[in-house]
């Protein structure tokens, strides 16, 4: 999986994210994020993967880079197949999900209708949000040990960028 992503995605489409790390990268991370885990260790920067959350709802740099997943892929990936009210065993949070991301229509609507993404173990996020045409994600040096009730480390931040938006 870590091969295909940097050789059909990031690569291509110039940013960095990796699903188990190349030698040559051994020494930004921890020994134990050398192992490729799919579901539980892409390793990236907030550059990369707000990029590559852009690259999901459009084309980057004038059309340079196009979207890498067509609109029909988009509807289902987006699309709520979680139980109204139903809790989240990870994170402990009432978010529903889409066929792989969680959607923040209901627990974040100040992000507009349509709003995409995934919170990361620790206080991470990326995020995109087609309403106002705008990708975001914060990674930090310090994890806090729990995803459920993380957003108070960049809820300010995200909700300062949506009133400026707005004005």
């Amino acid at each position: 999986m870590g091969k295909f992503i940097q050789d059909e995605i990031s690569s291509p489409s110039n940013f960095e994210f990796y699903i188990g790390l190349p030698s040559t990268e051994e020494y930004h991370v921890s020994p134990h994020e050398f192992t490729e885990i799919s579901a539980g260790n892409g390793i990236s920067n907030a550059w990369s993967i707000a990029r590559l959350y852009s690259l999901l709802i459009g084309d980057v740099d004038h059309g340079k880079y196009k979207q890498i997943l067509n609109e029909h892929i988009m509807k289902l990936a987006t699309k709520s197949n979680t139980p109204d009210g139903e809790l989240d065993l990870f994170s402990q949070m009432h978010a529903p999900f889409g066929m792989g991301f969680m959607l923040f229509d209901k627990t974040c609507p100040k992000l507009g209708p349509g709003s995409f993404g995934h919170l990361g173990t620790g206080g991470s996020v990326g995020l995109a949000t087609p309403f106002y045409n705008l990708s975001f994600a914060y990674v930090m040096n310090r994890m806090k040990g729990t995803i459920s009730g993380a957003n108070n480390r960049f809820e300010p931040m995200l909700t300062k960028i949506v009133d400026i938006l707005n004005k």
